[in-house]
């Protein structure tokens, strides 16, 4: 089973953690880094990438799996 990878706030900076893990696997001190571990890991993994806002939601997700379980929506609509 993929595990999803989360880039969340974590103290001062930002961590890298997976689907269920009480750590994070990695923290920095600004994001850019954080997206760029966390990528690595969901795309190793093949699953999907999260990633936490400022305000603490998360934005739209990124699938690394195959298989997209966040399609892009049609703004043509």
């Amino acid at each position: 089973m993929n595990k999803d990878v989360y880039v969340v706030r974590h103290g001062n900076g930002w961590g890298v953690r997976t689907a269920g893990a009480g750590r994070v696997a990695k923290s920095f001190d600004t994001k850019a880094p954080a997206f760029e571990y966390g990528r690595s890991m969901a795309k190793a993994n093949q699953s999907e990438l999260r990633v936490q806002n400022l305000n603490g939601q998360f934005g739209p997700c990124n699938s690394y799996s195959g298989h997209d379980h966040c399609p892009p929506r049609d703004k043509n609509r």
